[in-house]
């Protein structure tokens, strides 16, 4: 399972299964990731797409919302 991880805020990381070290701050940040890694998103529904995408940084409202694997 994922470890070492932060999310505040409503469904922030909600589908995490085994992504490590993300930080995700917002409503929705990071809703639909399960394995990325060493993602940022702080922001409303910032990078909410991602899935599997690693080392993405996300500053602002809907900031890389339809990134789903890039890195």
């Amino acid at each position: 399972t994922g470890h070492s991880n932060v999310a505040v805020g409503k469904s922030a990381m909600g589908a995490n299964t085994t992504g490590l070290y993300n930080s995700a701050v917002g409503e929705s940040s990071l809703l639909a990731n399960t394995s990325g890694q060493y993602n940022v998103a702080m922001g409303r529904l910032t990078l909410q797409a991602n899935t599997t995408g690693a080392s993405n940084t996300a500053l602002g409202s809907i900031a890389l919302y339809g990134n789903t694997t890039g890195n």
